[in-house]
C-alpha cells in the first residue's frame, strides 16, 4: 500500500494510502487527509448552543466507531473501505477516548466517491450513519430505563426525605404558582383529568354544531333563492312558527287562548313564504331543541320549560348586550346576573335559557318594546328595524348557534361537577351492582367529601364513605379538616333533591301565573318567582349534605368550571380593556399567521417532526407517506359524511356559483361503501367510527383557529355576519376572505396532521402495543389490563328511551373507549391542545404574549421525547452533518453575536471566506431550545408588540435589532428615512410600520424587483441598489440585500431562505462588540471604586480580564 507525506499546521505527517485514492483531485486529497487527524479545536467549538449539545448523543458511536478502527482488525476494514488512518493501531481505549471527545469522528461520506452527487452523498451518509449508531436500536430502551430510574429514585426516597418535599408541594404558594402555569400537583391532577375527560361532552355536542349550523344556514339560502322571497322573509317565517303561542289549556296551566283556528292561520302564512316542507324543517328544529331541554333535565340541570310559548331560543345581539350594560333597559328581558352558587336548581347561572322567560310576547314584540324603551318608534314590520339596533337575534341560524353553545357548556359543567364531586355514587353503585358487582368497584375521584350533620346527633359532623361491598356508609369525621373549604359552584344537596326542584318549579310557575292575573308588570312577576321560591325553600326544603375538599383542591375545581365558561377576570372596566386589547390584537395576530404561505409551510414541516419525535410515526417513511394520504382520504370523506349525494351537491352548488371551472374543479368521486368498511388504514375501525370518535375527543382542524379566538358566541355572530363591527371585521379582521382562506388551508394541512397521529396511534395498538390509558383517578393502565379486576371505569351518558324522554345511565367504558382516548391525547401531545391552559395562561399571559400557547407547549414537550427517545433527536443532528460534511470545521466563534444564536446549518464548501448557511428556528420544534440560552432575546420576542412599541419609540431604541431608531437628525426622525414597498418613510413610522407583518413580507418578496433592488457581492461587498416603481420610488437601502427573484418566491411560499455568510466580517462585528463590552464595562468600574464597593469590584475586574484574554486569543487587541 503506498505511504505518502503532508505537511498541517507546521507539522508533517505520513499516512497510508490505497491507489485510488492517489487518482483523486489534489483539492479532495487534501480534504481526506486533514480529515483523518484528530481536531485540535473539538466539537464543542465547532458547534455551539442546542445543536452542539444535541451532537453529544453521538459521542458513545463515534467512540465506538473511532475505537474499532484504531483496532489491528477495524484499521484494516477502515483502509479497505477508503479511509485514511493517519495513527493506525493505537489501540481502542485511545480511540474511543477520542471519539468520545469529539477530536475524531467517521462519517459514511467518508467512503463514499467526492463526485456523486451531494444530494444522494447526503442520503447515503444520512442513511449509513444512522444504521451505524447503536442507539437508533437502544435509544427508546435507555430512555425507559432513566424514565424509570425516576420512578425508582421516586420510590425509593427515605420517608423523612419525602415528607420534606411533600410539605413543600403542599404550601400555597407552591400550589398556586403550579396551578398558575397549569401544572396541577397532588390530587389536583384527578380534578384536571375530570376535565379533560368532559370535554368530551362539549366536543360531541360541538361535532354537531360544526355540520347543523352550515346545514341551517344553506337552507335559508337556498329556500330565499328558490322561492323568491328575502332572506328577511324567510328568517321571519321561520322564527315566528318555532316562536308561536301554545295551544289553550286550562287544565295545564296554558293560559294563552291560542286555538286550533289560530294555529291553523298561523300555518298557512308560514307556508305562504317557506313551504309546507319549511314548515316541516322548522319543527325538526323544534324537535331538537326540545330534545336539548330533556337532555339537561335527564342530566339533573333543572331547566324549565316555557308555559306559554314554543321555543325559539332569545339571545341578544351586541346592542342589546350594550344596553342592558349601561342601564338602559329593564330587567325582564332577561335576568340581571348568575344565580346564586346555593340556589339547587341553578348549577350554573351563566345561561340565560335557565331562567324564566317574563316577556311573554313573541321575539318581535320584544324587539318592538326595546325600540319604545331607547326612545325610538315601534314598527309593525320588524324588518324595518336595522339589525343592529335589534335587542335580541332574529337570525335562526346565529340564535340556534348561540343555544348550541349553551347546551354543550352546560352538559360539561354538569358532568364535570358529578364526577369530580362524586355527585351520583348512588347510581354508580346500583349500575354497579346491576352488572353483577364482579368486575370492581366503579372508581370515585375522592378528592373531596359530602359531609352531613349525624341524624342522632347534629352536633356530630360525618362524612360519607363506601364500604368494599359497595355500600354507603356515614362515618364520623376523623382527620383535621381545618383547611378544607366548601367549593364556589358545587351546590349543596336537599333531601328528595329532585322532588324538591319539581315543586320549586312548580312553585314559580304558579307565583308567575298569579301575578299576571292580578295585572302585575313582568318585572313584579319575576320578583314574585324569586320571592315564592325562597319561602319553599326555607319552609320545606332542607339541606341534606355538603361537598367539602382541601383549599387548594376547591381553587382547582373553581377554575375548571371557569375555565368551561371563559370567564374574562375583574370587575367591568378590567373586562372592557381586555375587550379593546382582544380587539387590536386578534386581528393582528390572524394577519400574522393566516395569509402567510410560508407561516402554513413551515407549520407542516413541524407537525410532521412533532409527530416523529412524540409519536414516532416516520421511523418506516413509506408507512409515514400512506399514513398520510389515509387521513387526506379520511378529511375528504368527512367533509361529506362519506356521502356520494353531498358531494355531488356541493359541486353543482360550486358550478352554479362559479366558485370552480368546469373540468378543473371535479371533485374525487366519494364511494359511500368506503365509508364504512371495517379496518380503514389498519385501524380495526371503520371511516365513519374514526371520523366520529376523533370529533367527540375534540380532534379536527379547530385548533388551528383556537389560538386566536376567544369568545364563541361573538365568533357566531361575525361568522354568520351580525356582528358589532362586521364591515371593520370583514376588511381588517377574521372575517375578512384572505384570513377565512388562509386558516382553511392551514386548518386543512393541520388537520391532515392529526388525523395522521390519531390513525397511526390505532393502528399500533391494533398491532398489538400496548399503550397507556389515563384514568380519571390518575392511575396509568395499560391497554391489555383495562376492564379487567380494578381496572373498569364507568361513563355517563344521556339515553333516549322508547317514549321519547331522556334518562341518565351509566356504561362500562371499552377497550375501544381507551384506544380511542389514547389515540386523541397523543395527537394533542405532539400537536397541541390550545384550549388547555390555566385560567391566569388564558386571561393573562396569552394577552401579553401573543404566541404563549405554542412555545410553552412545546418546551415541556420535547424535553420529554427528547429524554424517552434520544435516537428521534439525534437524527436531526446526523442530518445536520450531512449538509456540514463539505463544510469543514467551522467555529462558533467565527459566526458572531447573531448567527451564533440562529441555530445555522451550513452547506458546501467555504469559498473566499464566504459560507452558505440556513437557519433551523421557526421550522424545526425542537431547535427552538436554542432561544433558551438567550432568555432575555426570548421574551422580547415573546412579548405582544403593541406596548413594547411604545416603550421603544419613547425610549429610541430597536430591541430586535439592538440599536437606535433614529441614529442621526432630530429625534422625530423627520430627517431620516428608509424604504418600505418602494416607499420612503420617516424612520420611526418605518419601524411601526414593522408590525404590519404581511406588508413586510411582501416588501422581502419585491416580485420583479417593483421595490427597488439593492445587491451586494458576497466577496467584496460591493453594493449597488436603484429606485422602485420603475424610478419614481425610493431607493431600496434600507432593507437586507435582495437574493435572487427564484430565492425570494421560494421564501415567500416555504420560508426556505439560504444565507451568504461573510466569516471575516461576522469576526470584525463581534471584535467590534467585545471592545464595546469592555468599554461598558471599564465604566462600571470607575463607579465602584470610587463608591467602595469591593466585591463589585473585583466582578468587574474578572469579567475585564476575562475579555481582554478572549480579545488577545482572537487578535483584536
Amino acid at each position: 500500500m503506498p505511504s505518502i507525506q503532508f505537511d498541517y499546521q507546521g507539522q508533517t505527517y505520513d499516512a497510508d494510502v490505497t491507489d485510488n485514492f492517489l487518482r483523486l483531485p489534489e483539492e479532495e486529497q487534501r480534504k481526506r487527509l486533514q480529515a483523518g487527524l484528530p481536531s485540535t479545536v473539538g466539537e464543542a467549538e465547532k458547534g455551539g448552543g442546542f445543536l452542539g449539545l444535541l451532537a453529544k448523543l453521538e459521542r458513545p458511536a463515534q467512540a465506538l466507531k473511532v475505537g474499532l478502527k484504531e483496532t489491528k482488525l477495524g484499521g484494516d476494514i477502515y483502509e479497505a473501505l477508503g479511509g485514511i488512518d493517519t495513527t493506525p493501531n493505537e489501540g481502542f481505549l485511545t480511540g474511543a477516548k477520542r471519539g468520545f471527545f469529539g477530536e475524531e469522528e467517521i462519517r459514511t461520506q467518508d467512503f463514499l466517491d467526492p463526485n456523486l452527487p451531494g444530494w444522494y452523498r447526503g442520503i447515503v451518509g444520512f442513511a449509513g450513519d444512522v444504521a451505524t449508531d447503536p442507539l437508533t436500536y437502544a435509544g427508546g430502551l435507555i430512555g425507559r430505563t432513566i424514565y424509570g430510574a425516576g420512578r425508582g429514585i421516586r420510590a425509593a426516597t427515605p420517608p423523612q426525605v419525602a415528607r420534606w418535599l411533600q410539605t413543600i408541594k403542599d404550601h400555597d404558594k407552591v400550589q398556586d404558582f403550579s396551578r398558575a402555569l397549569n401544572i396541577p400537583l397532588g390530587d389536583s391532577k384527578k380534578v384536571k383529568g375530570v376535565a379533560q375527560l368532559s370535554a368530551s361532552k362539549r366536543s360531541a355536542i360541538e361535532k354537531e354544531l360544526s355540520k347543523d349550523l352550515p346545514e341551517m344556514k344553506t337552507w335559508m339560502e337556498d329556500k330565499a333563492r328558490t322561492s323568491g322571497q328575502s332572506s328577511e322573509a324567510v328568517q321571519s317565517a321561520f322564527r315566528n312558527w318555532l316562536d308561536r303561542p301554545r295551544m289553550h289549556d286550562p287544565d295545564n296551566n296554558v293560559l294563552t287562548g291560542w286555538t286550533k283556528r289560530h294555529e291553523a292561520v298561523r300555518r298557512a302564512e308560514t307556508e305562504k313564504i317557506i313551504g309546507k316542507d319549511g314548515v316541516s324543517y322548522a319543527n325538526k328544529w323544534e324537535g331538537k331543541l326540545e330534545k336539548f331541554l330533556k337532555q339537561e333535565q335527564a342530566a339533573g340541570i333543572f331547566v324549565r320549560g316555557l308555559i306559554m310559548r314554543h321555543y325559539f331560543p332569545r339571545f341578544t345581539t351586541s346592542a342589546g348586550r350594550e344596553a342592558i350594560d349601561k342601564g338602559k333597559l329593564a330587567e325582564e328581558f332577561i335576568p340581571s346576573g348568575p344565580g346564586e352558587v346555593d340556589d339547587p336548581l341553578l348549577f350554573f347561572g351563566k345561561e340565560t335559557y335557565r331562567h324564566p322567560r317574563t316577556f311573554e310576547g313573541s321575539l318581535d314584540d320584544a324587539n318592538n318594546l326595546k325600540v319604545e324603551r331607547l326612545g325610538g318608534v315601534a314598527t309593525k314590520n320588524p324588518a324595518d328595524i336595522p339589525y343592529e339596533h335589534r335587542f335580541f337575534h332574529t337570525d335562526p341560524t346565529i340564535a340556534v348557534g348561540q343555544r348550541y353553545i349553551d347546551h354543550a357548556s352546560s352538559m360539561q359543567k354538569k358532568h364535570f361537577i358529578d364526577e369530580v364531586t362524586d355527585w351520583n355514587v348512588e347510581r354508580n353503585l346500583e349500575a354497579w351492582k346491576k352488572a353483577g358487582g364482579a368486575r370492581g368497584l366503579p372508581p370515585f375521584i375522592g378528592v373531596g367529601r359530602w359531609m352531613r350533620r349525624s341524624p342522632d346527633d347534629p352536633a356530630v359532623i360525618q362524612q360519607r364513605t363506601i364500604t368494599e361491598a359497595g355500600n354507603i356508609e356515614w362515618a364520623p369525621l376523623t382527620d383535621d379538616m381545618s383547611e378544607w373549604v366548601s367549593v364556589k359552584g358545587v351546590p349543596d344537596k336537599y333531601f328528595n333533591q329532585e322532588a324538591i326542584a319539581k315543586q320549586v318549579i312548580a312553585e314559580e310557575e304558579f307565583a308567575y301565573i298569579s301575578a299576571i292575573r292580578e295585572g302585575k308588570t313582568p318585572k313584579d312577576a319575576l320578583a314574585a318567582v324569586s320571592a315564592a321560591r325562597k319561602k319553599f325553600l326555607t319552609e320545606k326544603g332542607k339541606i341534606d349534605m355538603v361537598f367539602k375538599a382541601p383549599k387548594q383542591i376547591a381553587k382547582q375545581i373553581e377554575q375548571e368550571m371557569e375555565l368551561m365558561g371563559a370567564a374574562t377576570p375583574g370587575h367591568k372596566e378590567l373586562q372592557k380593556f381586555f375587550k379593546m386589547w382582544d380587539a387590536i390584537q386578534n386581528p393582528w395576530k390572524a394577519w400574522t399567521l393566516a395569509v402567510r404561505p410560508a407561516y402554513h409551510t413551515r407549520n407542516v414541516i413541524g407537525n410532521i417532526f412533532n409527530a416523529y419525535i412524540v409519536t414516532g410515526l416516520g421511523s418506516n417513511i413509506p408507512k409515514a407517506i400512506e399514513t398520510f394520504a389515509d387521513a387526506a382520504k379520511l378529511q375528504y370523506y368527512a367533509r361529506f359524511e362519506g356521502n356520494e349525494l353531498l358531494r355531488k351537491g356541493m359541486q353543482k352548488k360550486l358550478f352554479a356559483e362559479e366558485k370552480v371551472i368546469r373540468g378543473i374543479g371535479t371533485m374525487p368521486k366519494i364511494d359511500n361503501s368506503a365509508w364504512v368498511a371495517d379496518d380503514f388504514a389498519e385501524t380495526g375501525y371503520s371511516m365513519d367510527r374514526i371520523s366520529n370518535e376523533a370529533l367527540d375527543r375534540g380532534i379536527n382542524a379547530g385548533h388551528y383557529r383556537k389560538d386566536v379566538v376567544r369568545d364563541e358566541m361573538e365568533n357566531i355572530e361575525y361568522t354568520l355576519g351580525r356582528g358589532k363591527y362586521q364591515k371593520a371585521q370583514r376588511r381588517f379582521g377574521m372575517e375578512n376572505p384572505a384570513i377565512k382562506a388562509g386558516f382553511a388551508f392551514g386548518g386543512t394541512m393541520e388537520g391532515n396532521a392529526r388525523y395522521g397521529i390519531f390513525l397511526n396511534t390505532l393502528h399500533k395498538i391494533k398491532k398489538g402495543e400496548d399503550l397507556e390509558w389515563v384514568a380519571p383517578d390518575g392511575r396509568k393502565i395499560k391497554i391489555s389490563e383495562f376492564g379487567k379486576g380494578d381496572n373498569v371505569f364507568w361513563d355517563t351518558q344521556i339515553k333516549e328511551l322508547p317514549d321519547g324522554s331522556f334518562s341518565q345511565v351509566r356504561k362500562i367504558m371499552t377497550k375501544d373507549d381507551a384506544a380511542f382516548d389514547i389515540a386523541a391525547w397523543k395527537v394533542k401531545e405532539a400537536l397541541f391542545d390550545y384550549s388547555d391552559l390555566s385560567k391566569f395562561e388564558r386571561n393573562w399571559m396569552k394577552r401579553v404574549m401573543p404566541f404563549y400557547t405554542w412555545t410553552r407547549k412545546n418546551f415541556p414537550v420535547q424535553l420529554k421525547h427528547l429524554i424517552l427517545n434520544p435516537q428521534r433527536a439525534e437524527k436531526l443532528q446526523l442530518a445536520k452533518e450531512q449538509f456540514e460534511y463539505d463544510s469543514g470545521d467551522i467555529q462558533m466563534s467565527d459566526l458572531g453575536a447573531f448567527w451564533g444564536k440562529r441555530a445555522p446549518v451550513f452547506l458546501g464548501k467555504e469559498n473566499q471566506g464566504v459560507v452558505k448557511a440556513f437557519t433551523l428556528l421557526n421550522t424545526i420544534p425542537l431547535a427552538e431550545f436554542q432561544r433558551l440560552y438567550h432568555p432575555k432575546q426570548l421574551l422580547l420576542e415573546m412579548t405582544t408588540p403593541f406596548p413594547k412599541e411604545i416603550f421603544e419609540q419613547l425610549a429610541n431604541y430597536d430591541s430586535f435589532r439592538e440599536k437606535p431608531i433614529v441614529e442621526h437628525g432630530n429625534l422625530l426622525g423627520t430627517e431620516q428615512s428608509k424604504d418600505l414597498l418602494g416607499v420612503a418613510l420617516p424612520v420611526r413610522l418605518w419601524k411601526l410600520a414593522q408590525l404590519l407583518v404581511p406588508l413586510t413580507e411582501v416588501n422581502r418578496l419585491n416580485p420583479g424587483g417593483v421595490f427597488g433592488e439593492q445587491t451586494v457581492d458576497p466577496v467584496t461587498g460591493e453594493q449597488k441598489t436603484t429606485r422602485g416603481w420603475g424610478g419614481w420610488g425610493a431607493y431600496r437601502e434600507g432593507n437586507p440585500a435582495d437574493i435572487s427573484e427564484a430565492a425570494r418566491w421560494l421564501r415567500f411560499f416555504s420560508g426556505a431562505r439560504v444565507y451568504d455568510i461573510n466569516l471575516e466580517k461576522q469576526v470584525y462585528f463581534e471584535n467590534k462588540n467585545l471592545k464595546r463590552d469592555l468599554s461598558a464595562l471599564k465604566s462600571k468600574l470607575k463607579w465602584a471604586e470610587a463608591r467602595g464597593e469591593k466585591r463589585r469590584v473585583a466582578q468587574l475586574l474578572r469579567a475585564i480580564e476575562a475579555i481582554e484574554r478572549q480579545g488577545h486569543v482572537e487578535g483584536t487587541f
